[in-house]
């Protein structure tokens, strides 16, 4: 099992898009604290974030159902920025998962079109290990994503010329496990789609469906038709990766029930890509 997990990991470091995803994620992240930067002092359009953000709060609707990537960091009246908001901004805004989404579609598959997992895999008594190998890989990107996002912040609020604070570290700490927990989560159940569909195409689209939030539409559906059978606070969001990802509040009862989601979620994915992988053909 480690040399298969080590066999994945040379592979996965010598993909171009290896290092042009964790590029793009840097470039991204600097030209979107610059843009937040700029448009925090424009009065104007603050004012009217803010009037929207009260009447979304008005109807008990706030933030969670936006669809696409929505990033908005704003200093405190001292000119400094909280870290804890800085990365919860952007974690909620979906960038990173996106970029996350779309390298384990194309690490998850690549294997699919040569002979490697043809004539490697076909040798594993427990062809689940190719799932458990790819997704041990997957965590080690997904760290190296989040070391490269805090350091992108530091390095944006450097170059801006403002000052960073922490105001809670334990908080902080909170935030950056829960949040690692839920984006591997998510980088496993593509992994699960990648090995069950074997396609890129179709892996892709809906890779970008549910980090972009675009499924939100048809849970609103389904919510409105579970409220008529007598659910009346049902909120499918809530109970998915995408939904914590972006509602996650770092509070006791917040915390324990969205690692139970994260968890349900990566064990679902490997039992879905497991029992896939050992009842069809590798090819």
């Amino acid at each position: 099992m480690f040399n298969m997990i080590r066999s994945d990991f040379y592979r996965m470091v010598r993909m171009k898009s290896f290092y042009i995803i964790l590029i793009i994620i840097c470039v991204m992240n600097l030209a979107s604290f610059a843009a937040s930067k700029a448009v925090q002092e424009d009065e104007a359009y603050m004012e009217y974030m803010e009037k929207t953000a009260a009447q979304e709060e008005a109807k008990g609707d706030a933030g969670a159902s936006d669809i696409g990537m929505s990033i908005l960091i704003q200093a405190d009246p001292d000119g400094k920025f909280e870290v804890y908001m800085l990365i919860k901004e952007f974690m909620g805004g979906y960038m990173g998962l996106l970029f996350l989404g779309i390298f384990a579609v194309i690490f998850a598959s690549a294997d699919f079109n040569n002979g490697y997992i043809k004539n490697y895999g076909g040798q594993l008594r427990f062809r689940t290990r190719i799932m458990c190998s790819k997704s041990v890989c997957l965590v080690a990107y997904t760290a190296i994503l989040f070391i490269l996002f805090v350091f992108s912040f530091l390095l944006g609020v450097w170059i801006s010329g403002s000052g960073v604070k922490v105001s809670d570290v334990g908080k902080l700490v909170d935030l950056l496990s829960v949040q690692f927990l839920l984006h591997v989560a998510f980088a496993t159940v593509i992994t699960a789609i990648c090995v069950i569909v074997r396609s890129n195409l179709i892996a892709m689209a809906l890779c970008g469906c549910i980090a972009m939030n675009i499924l939100r539409v048809f849970y609103g559906l389904a919510d409105k038709g579970l409220k008529k059978l007598g659910w009346k606070k049902a909120d499918i969001a809530h109970y998915t990766v995408t939904g914590r990802i972006a509602e996650y509040a770092s509070d006791g009862k917040m915390l324990c029930s969205t690692i139970i989601i994260a968890v349900a979620f990566i064990a679902a994915a490997f039992l879905a890509g497991g029992l896939w992988l050992r009842k069809k053909d590798l090819v």
